[in-house]
């Protein structure tokens, strides 16, 4: 699996489309380069609530990925928390982590995607630590081990997505008009430039405003070949409080925004503020690494951090984490009600990306 296209997703994942179709298409079209089989991939976008999950948004390229959005589908009775997590690995690994045997998927896979070549998928999946996650579902021709260099690279964008998904229900249904209001603090993409500083002053605004400059200096276009330098910079700024994302006036001209978005649980635990956004993204799914890099600190913080939420809350390891998580945000659930359905269109059915190379849409 390539890495040079990682940067595009991310950067696609913060453009603040106002329709999640349309978003999530954004990030398919960054993510086409690395589909080099042209065996085609999917999108999709997912509400996770106490029994499972349920599908709002998708978009795939070709019928690899309609079948395998099918299948999809029905994990939401066969995996329901298969989307809970923030992760980066082929489903050959999936497999092999959960300790169950092929011969399941070789069952369900053999009718519907060996006869288009299809034997394995990459998986880069962002999960925001509450009720949305958003994955890229790429066919493969073979099964595959993910080296450990592209996995790293992949886990941080899987970070990325979820904090796009927070960001995008932060800012609400008119993100990039939201973006610009008085909380968040906006630069000058041509010179870097401070434009509104918000609520944020003094030595904080300024390494904000340095961190900002050197993520969109990584991200020119002669400067675009080292995706990992790039990813590293654009790690949780400012210990995982801020979110960088664009928005673009009528003329085109580009911003970047700075938007508190700290992943967070209810502040009635007793922990720190900076132990109870450990407990939610490691509850929630992510693995020490990511979370270290979802929060811009070191692994040891991290740990330092975690060790004590696990001593407070009576815990013994982190993996009892999830069920808390589970429950607080089941409760959460409880208390505002069901949502409003996110869906624009039935759960099976999708839309169709127009990317160039496409084998079997027409009108590609």
């Amino acid at each position: 699996m390539r890495i040079d296209g990682a940067l595009s997703v991310v950067e696609a994942a913060y453009r603040l489309e106002p329709d999640s179709s349309q978003w999530l298409q954004g990030i398919g079209e960054a993510f086409a380069p690395v589909d080099r089989e042209r065996l085609g991939f999917l999108v999709a976008q997912y509400r996770i609530h106490s029994r499972g999950f349920d599908r709002t948004h998708l978009v795939a390229t070709n019928e690899s990925g309609e079948a395998y959005a099918k299948m999809d589908a029905e994990n939401s009775t066969l995996a329901p928390h298969v989307h809970r997590e923030t992760l980066c690995e082929t489903t050959t690994e999936f497999v092999v982590r959960k300790g169950l045997p092929w011969s399941l998927v070789e069952a369900r896979w053999s009718s519907e995607l060996h006869p288009l070549g299809v034997h394995d998928s990459f998986n880069v999946q962002g999960f925001d630590g509450q009720d949305g996650s958003v994955c890229i579902m790429l066919a493969l021709s073979q099964k595959t081990i993910v080296p450990p260099r592209t996995r790293g690279v992949w886990e941080r964008v899987g970070v990325h997505l979820g904090a796009a998904i927070r960001l995008r229900h932060l800012l609400g249904p008119k993100p990039r008009d939201a973006a610009l209001d008085g909380s968040c603090v906006v630069f000058d993409s041509n010179n870097g430039k401070l434009l509104h500083e918000g609520a944020t002053t003094g030595s904080a605004l300024e390494r904000l405003r340095e961190v900002a400059r050197a993520v969109d200096r990584v991200r020119a276009p002669g400067a675009r070949e080292d995706s990992e330098q790039a990813l590293e910079l654009w790690r949780g700024l400012l210990a995982g409080r801020w979110t960088l994302a664009d928005v673009h006036d009528s003329d085109g001209r580009r911003f970047v925004v700075a938007r508190e978005n700290a992943p967070d649980l209810a502040g009635d635990l007793a922990l720190t503020r900076r132990e109870r956004q450990v407990v939610c993204l490691v509850g929630g799914g992510h693995s020490e690494a990511t979370a270290a890099y979802a929060l811009g600190v070191g692994p040891s913080t991290l740990r330092t951090h975690l060790g004590r939420a696990l001593r407070k809350l009576g815990l013994s390891k982190s993996s009892e984490l999830t069920e808390l998580v589970s429950h607080l945000g089941a409760v959460h659930e409880a208390n505002r009600g069901q949502p409003a359905s996110l869906t624009t269109k039935p759960s099976g059915e999708s839309s169709i990306l127009p990317l160039e190379g496409s084998r079997t849409h027409p009108n590609l």
